[in-house]
């Protein structure tokens, strides 16, 4: 039901990772990624339970087709819980559903590190 993508640890801290290939859809003037709702579920038992917090990072591409990459963006785990739309799940992956939230709450990824993220 999960997987962990990656294990950061970073200033004595331990994250987990979950990162996706995605363009951002768009709702009217507003763009997002999702997240399938499945997950965020496992994630917020691990954090509540072990305390491993958690980053979602995509790979931003163009478009489904040609999929050119743009940036890589990240979020918190608790930040994306804040920002989302829990009144709106769309479908997801994997027969659950996609919760959002709007792609201003994502950071660029190197933000993050303090340099270029390759």
């Amino acid at each position: 039901m999960i997987d962990f993508d990656g294990i950061l640890k970073r200033n004595n801290e331990f994250w987990l990772l979950e990162s996706k290939e995605k363009d951002p859809a768009r709702r009217g003037n507003t763009q997002y990624f999702g997240w399938d709702s499945r997950r965020l579920a496992w994630y917020f038992y691990v954090q509540n339970c072990c305390g491993l917090k958690t980053l979602y990072i995509v790979r931003q591409v163009n478009n489904q087709e040609e999929r050119m990459f743009v940036d890589w963006k990240y979020i918190r785990l608790n930040d994306f819980a804040a920002s989302a739309s829990w009144l709106s799940e769309s479908g997801g992956g994997g027969g659950s559903g996609t919760i959002t939230a709007p792609l201003a709450a994502f950071d660029r990824l190197d933000n993050l590190f303090g340099g270029d993220v390759v």
